[in-house]
């Protein structure tokens, strides 16, 4: 009984297992992008402002960065999935809101790393309960794309297609920079 067992059988996550490795990617890439890369070259291109910064600052700072990179993943492969999605598909929407496509599992599952990552980040360094429960809601919506049929009712597994659609609502933030 592995990992693949627990994630599909006992979660009901049928179909994560594919995706786990892009996920395990996604939420280590963005901790490392946190927690190393952009205190690094913040250090090195913005010597003066960030180090005029505190802690927290300098945290929230990195955490703007990592928000960056994700919006420059996420928007361009959701707008991919959207734009090349069948037509046939598109035109049927409960097929469309509850039915499966590959291309999006790798979408859901970057999302879901980053919003794991964001909502351990929000609980580690706890400033704002909205900013918890921000990460911990958006995280559990994308993790119930990967629900099994077994458990799907009407809306069990729900937004596998549309998510994507949301997802590039992200362009806010690589368009709207409004950093302290």
């Amino acid at each position: 009984m592995g990992l693949k067992h627990f994630i599909s059988q006992t979660l009901g996550l049928t179909k994560l297992p594919p995706y786990v490795p892009t996920f395990l990617w996604a939420f280590a890439g963005f901790t490392l992008v946190h927690l190393v890369l952009a205190p690094w070259a913040s250090r090195r291109w913005f010597p003066q402002a960030y180090e005029g910064k505190n802690k927290r600052a300098r945290n929230q700072w990195a955490i703007h960065i990592v928000s960056q990179i994700h919006a420059l993943i996420i928007v361009p492969l959701s707008l991919w999935v959207v734009l090349t999605e069948s037509s046939s598909r598109g035109a049927d929407h409960h097929a469309r809101a509850f039915g499966w496509d590959d291309r999006v599992g790798y979408v859901h599952a970057i999302a879901c790393g980053y919003f794991l990552w964001d909502a351990l980040d929000a609980v580690w360094n706890f400033t704002d309960l909205g900013f918890v429960l921000h990460g911990v809601a958006c995280f559990l919506i994308y993790a119930m794309s990967f629900v099994s049929e077994r458990f799907e009712g009407e809306g069990a597994r729900m937004c596998v297609g549309v998510c994507a659609d949301w997802v590039c609502g992200g362009v806010e933030t690589v368009c709207g920079i409004l950093w302290d």
